[in-house]
């Protein structure tokens, strides 16, 4: 639903990987990112980030990385797509 909804959540329960809506209401998925990496304490603010966007621009330029995020999925995508980039991320971090 939002941002601050998304880290109580991680706080009671952690997962193994994020998929981040970048439009949120309250906290965007930026600002939650950079809450997870600089305010969370390991393993949470380890936990590999995907941005899932409509924003194509996010493509051709690498910014999202200064935010924390590991990757990204644009929408609409396939789920082979999501899943191929799942797999990736959380076999580098075994």
């Amino acid at each position: 639903e939002n941002g601050e909804e998304a880290l109580e959540l991680l706080r009671r329960q952690p997962v193994d990987i994020i998929l981040m809506d970048l439009q949120m209401p309250v906290r965007d998925g930026y600002s939650t990112t950079e809450y997870i990496r600089k305010k969370m304490p390991p393993p949470l603010s380890e936990i590999p980030i995907l941005a899932m966007t409509a924003h194509a621009q996010i493509s051709q330029d690498e910014s999202f990385r200064e935010h924390g995020l590991n990757d990204y999925v644009l929408k609409p995508f396939e789920p082979e797509q999501l899943f191929r980039k799942i797999e990736f991320h959380l076999t580098q971090t075994t």
